[in-house]
């Protein structure tokens, strides 16, 4: 989608928060949780994630202390980290092949 390459700098690490959500996306309540999610970013939101903890959140979310985090962005968090232990989940058991991570903290 157009929208998300063109987000303004003040939600940058939500905003990655949200491709990286919608990479992941398997289901129907994956998909309206990251259009409820767009809809947040795109309403004029001045909060973002801070660099540090988006950096560790995307090699490992079950090691993230949600106080970190504003509240505005915790449902969004907690879907994000169930859908990388589904996933992990899927492919230990083989029913998916693993999807290459962005791990770097450098911004997509």
């Amino acid at each position: 989608m157009p929208t998300e390459r063109n987000d303004s700098l003040k939600n940058r690490n939500a905003s990655r928060l949200l491709r990286e959500m919608k990479r992941l996306s398997m289901d129907i309540n994956d998909q309206e949780i990251c259009k409820k999610f767009e809809t947040l970013l795109k309403g004029g939101n001045d909060m973002d994630i801070p660099q540090a903890i988006m950096s560790q959140l995307l090699i490992d979310p079950a090691d993230i202390d949600e106080k970190q985090l504003p509240e505005l962005y915790l449902m969004y968090f907690r879907h994000f980290r169930f859908q990388r232990k589904r996933e992990e989940r899927m492919v230990n058991r083989g029913e998916v092949k693993p999807r290459t991570r962005r791990t770097t903290a450098a911004g997509s």
